[in-house]
């Protein structure tokens, strides 16, 4: 679902100018990539040497296939000088996620401890990266530096969910009737603010990859996607079923 989501976000991009179709996008946008780095720090292990010797080539690969096809498709030019500027640590479109994911699990021997304490400080810790790279004035995204900081609180969330289990404790493991009904309130209060307050609120907001602006952009409205984001993962969690679909 959540793959649907990002190819289906990115199909209505083009789309968005209707307020309709923009409330839609703004909605995707608020969880779909911030739950898939959820499953990703859920599913992810200490293990950087096959890190760097399976998704580094991965990432070269395609950033090399992506460039040539990019440049036959008009993307890239030649300049005056006959040079092309051919960028490996600015990685554009969907490449971005496989540098988080890099970099991630290189620091994973650093956030990995199996005590509780160590790990709230390390949640607090990334949501500060998260807000301080938001007044990074630069704008090239240097190894996705920007999106990298402000989805990692997800990682080390879904990372540390793993073997902590807060959010079942939030239903008692059991996903009762109750805990259903309660994520449908939760979700339609959710969808009826963004009807509400779409006019005034930015895709910025949910990209990661903006400075703050002083304007309805800022380090508070980031905390605030965050905090909508966990709210959504929290909804998906309830309803996804627990047993094979057959």
């Amino acid at each position: 679902m959540l793959i649907f989501l990002v190819v289906f976000g990115h199909m209505i991009s083009t789309f968005a100018d209707t307020p309709e179709v923009d409330v839609i996008y703004k909605i995707i946008f608020s969880f779909h990539m911030p739950a898939f780095i959820f499953v990703s720090g859920y599913f992810a292990k200490v293990e950087p040497k096959k890190i760097l010797s399976r998704i580094f080539p991965l990432y070269y690969r395609i950033s090399i296939t992506s460039f040539f096809t990019g440049f036959h498709s008009g993307q890239y030019h030649v300049g005056t000088s006959g040079k092309i500027d051919m960028q490996f640590f600015t990685p554009r479109w969907t490449l971005w996620y496989l540098m988080a994911m890099i970099i991630y699990q290189l620091l994973l021997p650093v956030f990995d401890t199996k005590n509780k304490r160590h790990r709230v400080a390390y949640l607090l810790l990334s949501m500060v990266l998260g807000i301080v790279i938001g007044y990074n004035p630069d704008t090239e995204n240097f190894m996705a530096m920007s999106r990298i900081m402000n989805f990692l609180p997800f990682f080390l969330a879904g990372y540390y969910e793993k073997r902590w289990w807060i959010l079942p404790s939030l239903w008692k493991a059991e996903k009762s009737e109750r805990s259903k009904i309660a994520t449908i309130f939760l979700a339609v209060g959710i969808i009826a603010g963004f009807i509400l307050v779409s006019r005034v609120s930015t895709r910025k907001l949910f990209w990661g990859t903006e400075s703050f602006n002083g304007g309805v952009y800022t380090w508070y409205t980031r905390i605030l996607a965050w905090i909508i984001a966990f709210l959504w993962i929290w909804i998906l969690i309830v309803w996804v079923p627990t047993k094979r679909i057959q």
